[in-house]
């Protein structure tokens, strides 16, 4: 199914407002990820040479992860009428096979990670498109 150009300008319009909102928090999330790395202080009060680097942070993040995300949850569907019980157990199975299948287990305690540290987490899923032209005459296909 091609897209038309209008769809093609929703989308793009789409893409770059999200795009937008996540550089807003770059800032925080560069910040963050020096008090992970132990880079923060330094870089606000200025190195010293005495000075010995302590990472609490990174302590106390996967201690709240562990704590938070302690094992896979597993998705229950229920129907409110007798007749889709069926279906809702093939989409409860359904369900949890793509949560193992795109191995969801590790992008969500990433995005815990990111939560905690940022107050914001990302998680990227589905697939990855090119946007551009193509020009039949010269043979190119879409």
């Amino acid at each position: 199914m091609a897209f038309t150009s209008d769809q093609t300008a929703l989308w793009l319009g789409r893409i770059q407002h999200a795009w937008s909102i996540q550089q807003r928090h770059h800032p925080r999330w560069r910040e963050a990820a020096e008090m992970v790395d132990g880079t923060w202080l330094a870089r606000q009060l200025g190195a010293s040479p005495d000075a010995t680097a302590v990472n609490y942070a990174w302590a106390y993040v996967r201690t709240v992860t562990a704590a938070i995300y302690a094992r896979t949850p597993y998705t229950f569907v229920e129907s409110e009428h007798a007749s889709f019980s069926e279906f809702a157990h093939s989409m409860e199975r359904v369900l949890n096979y793509l949560k193992r299948e795109l191995n969801l287990k590790r992008e969500i305690k990433r995005a815990t990670i990111d939560a905690q540290m940022t107050g914001i987490g990302w998680i990227e899923t589905g697939f990855t498109a090119t946007f551009g032209t193509y020009d039949p005459s010269k043979g190119e296909e879409a």
